[in-house]
């Protein structure tokens, strides 16, 4: 047997004691690293608009956005991206119009992410003294071992919190909508309120204009002021403003008069959509425009209502027909051109509840239990690919009309009768199914049968410019 010398056993000794020790040093260069930037977390937050807080900690504007798809990209803190494989997080959101979106993290001197729990609302300030209210409101929440979202819409988080102690967060990211704006001086402010609806922090932001500026400016109408389409002259003698439920935007109110065939009238009425010149779009009811814009463009879609006076070839009275029993269904196939279009009755339901489908159509219906006087016509739609599932809150009787071939510029309506020519309350909805229409009515006690006219008439149009309301001239509606 074949000895080592001594000296060679102390040689491969001092090289493994000088290996493990040149291991532990890696290591603990490598722990000290590790633990250094997760301490900072990410590159400082400097370098983006931010203000500071009641407690020292940073409000930052991590992102401003413009237009349909929007998206932020926030790296992890090193010891996040170890733990979790992945060097960011990533947000997508997409809106339908063109809109201004900007994302809020807090963070303090060291880089944490901190809670924004206590954020319960912002303004925007662009220099006009009525302030905007977003559209939308989201929050995301990432914690070491949880993920959190919220969505809510035009009024903020109802469980904020009043603006207290941080609680740290791997990703704590707030992100809001509102219109295309064109600050006055290109100054834009965003005003943060706390839980208990107390300012805590006025932030500036960029001004990002929108993806097409006009340099076209618009006026005011004088009024009173008139436009003429066919027959038809309407006259629009003032516009009045109230305070919204949400108070998101206002509630636009036209005061429009009529002449039709140079006779007054008062039996048209209008729909209206209201523009402004960065591509905004909005509706009477929640006009979120830029107030400070000079003027605003009112579109109105005009029709007659069904007591007005029509030509005999944009009405056909159908024969009379018996109202369907209860919780009965009556398969109908039957097809009329008034005005040079066509129009199906597919379909006639009694008193609910009912559970039925309907020929050509993909979806299921229900209707609910009928309660006489009771005005709730409210439904859910839930759909899988083209599959719909349509449960009608309550359950009057109705009909069902097609409308496949629907031409631009006509307005399709139903006027239901009852035996004694008394004209019968009714709603019409789509069903969330397109081509389809139900047209709920409300029969008397002493209904037995009804009498059904199909009123399709051409749509008027005229457009009007108005100023957008000052802060004094919003009123509180009754």
């Amino acid at each position: 047997m074949t000895s080592v010398p001594t000296e060679q056993i102390s040689s491969k000794r001092e090289e493994r004691w000088f290996a493990a020790r040149l291991l532990f040093l890696f290591v603990a260069v490598v722990a000290g690293l590790f633990g250094l930037i997760s301490l900072r977390g990410n590159v400082s937050s400097s370098k983006y608009p931010r203000v500071k807080l009641p407690d020292g900690s940073w409000l930052v504007a991590r992102q401003v956005t413009v237009g349909k798809i929007h998206a932020i990209e926030i790296p992890y803190p090193m010891g996040v991206q170890l733990r979790r494989w992945q060097q960011s997080y990533k947000q997508p959101h997409m809106t339908s119009d063109d809109r201004t979106v900007v994302w809020l993290m807090r963070e303090n001197d060291r880089g944490e992410r901190l809670d924004l729990d206590w954020l319960k609302r912002v303004e925007i300030d662009v220099g006009d003294p009525r302030p905007l209210t977003p559209h939308q409101y989201h929050r995301q929440n990432i914690q070491a071992n949880s993920s959190g979202g919220t969505g809510t819409g035009s009024t903020g988080f109802s469980d904020a919190k009043p603006f207290a102690a941080a609680t740290p967060m791997e990703i704590a990211l707030i992100h809001f909508d509102f219109p295309l704006l064109r600050p006055r001086d290109a100054k834009m402010i965003v005003k943060v309120f706390d839980g208990s609806d107390t300012l805590i922090a006025e932030l500036p932001l960029p001004y990002i204009p929108p993806p097409s500026l006009s340099i076209e400016q618009w006026e005011p109408d004088p009024l009173p002021a008139s436009r003429t389409d066919g027959t038809l002259t309407v006259t629009l003698n003032g516009v009045d403003f109230f305070e919204t439920s949400e108070n998101k935007g206002v509630y636009v109110s036209p005061r429009l008069t009529y002449v039709h065939d140079r006779v007054a009238s008062t039996t048209w009425g209008s729909g209206e959509t209201f523009h402004d010149l960065l591509g905004n779009q909005s509706y009477a009811w929640n006009c979120d425009l830029s107030p400070a814009e000079s003027a605003w463009k009112m579109k109105l879609r005009m029709t007659q209502h069904t007591n007005g006076r029509f030509l005999p070839e944009e009405t056909k009275k159908l024969p009379s027909r018996p109202l369907t029993p209860a919780r009965q269904l009556d398969g109908v196939s039957e097809t009329y051109k008034v005005n040079g279009h066509s129009v199906s009755i597919v379909g006639m339901g009694g008193q609910g509840p009912l559970d039925f489908t309907l020929p050509g159509s993909t979806s299921h219906f229900k209707t609910g239990a009928y309660q006489p006087g009771v005005r709730s016509y409210g439904m859910t739609t839930m759909c899988n690919n083209n599959k719909c599932d349509v449960d009608f809150v309550s359950g009057p009787p109705f009909i069902v009309t097609s409308d496949s071939q629907s031409q631009e510029g006509l307005s399709v309506q139903c006027v239901i009768r009852d035996q004694n020519g008394e004209v019968l309350e009714q709603q019409a909805s789509s069903g969330g199914t397109g081509a389809l229409t139900f047209w709920f009515f409300e029969p008397k006690p002493t209904s037995t049968a009804i009498e059904i006219e199909i009123v399709i008439q051409k749509i008027r149009h005229a457009e009007f410019l108005i100023a957008p309301p000052k802060p004094e001239e919003i009123k509180k509606r009754q």
